[in-house]
């Protein structure tokens, strides 16, 4: 009696078990090895994007770790910005004190008649505190927070004010000399009433003021 095609021997059905289980096997093995490499290269893509943050990170930090005050500073209309301490003191003298000091007022008696700058009778800025100030804006934190300070400077700039140094014992003596010159014209004698009008040019003076004539008396 033949045996039916339809009926597999044991050991047939064996191989047919260990073909399909040995294909599984290695379609799990397969998967894992794609998933591995997945994995693996996202890590890399990671790891090369932060090592090119870090990378610029560090070359923006090195321009800005100089000795130059960054850009976005000014002492009030003077920018200082990208300047050393040195070349923002220059630039402050001139741009900045230079036209403040650059006025004048006018001493008259009689015939006499003078006029005076503010550098004439004393007055003068002190820059230092405020370039130093300057200096020190935006650098605190992090090389990343002082980046971004940076930046926030370059679009929102920081103004400065320097007051200007009043000193009555210098207008004092700059007009006593006055004085001096006033009674050698023979324009006027006495004695001129130099602490009224010390005071009077002191307060136009800290007020900016200036083309003002003043008319000095004698007693």
């Amino acid at each position: 009696m033949k045996a039916d095609k339809n009926i597999k021997t044991e050991a047939q059905t064996t191989e047919d078990s260990t073909k399909k289980t040995g294909g599984k096997a290695g379609y799990a093995v397969l998967g894992a090895g794609i998933a591995i490499l997945a994995v693996t290269s996202v890590l890399s893509v990671r790891f090369a994007l932060k090592s090119n943050l870090n990378s610029a990170i560090d070359t923006a930090y090195e321009a800005l770790d100089s000795d130059l005050i960054y850009d976005g500073v000014y002492i009030e209309e003077v920018n200082i910005g990208g300047l050393t301490k040195e070349q923002a003191l220059e630039r402050a003298e001139k741009d900045y004190a230079g036209p403040r000091l650059d006025k004048y007022f006018t001493i008259q008696a009689g015939s006499y008649s003078k006029d005076v700058s503010y550098t004439d009778l004393g007055a003068s800025f002190d820059f230092s505190d405020t370039i130093e100030e300057a200096y020190r804006l935006g650098r605190n934190g992090s090389k990343a927070k002082r980046i971004e300070n940076a930046e926030a400077l370059s679009e929102r700039p920081e103004y400065l004010v320097t007051a200007i140094k009043v000193d009555k014992s210098k207008i004092k003596s700059a007009l006593k000399d006055i004085e001096k010159e006033i009674k050698e014209s023979g324009a006027a004698q006495g004695s001129m009433k130099i602490d009224a009008l010390a005071d009077n040019i002191e307060k136009q003076m800290l007020l900016g003021q200036s083309d003002i004539i003043f008319n000095v008396s004698f007693e």
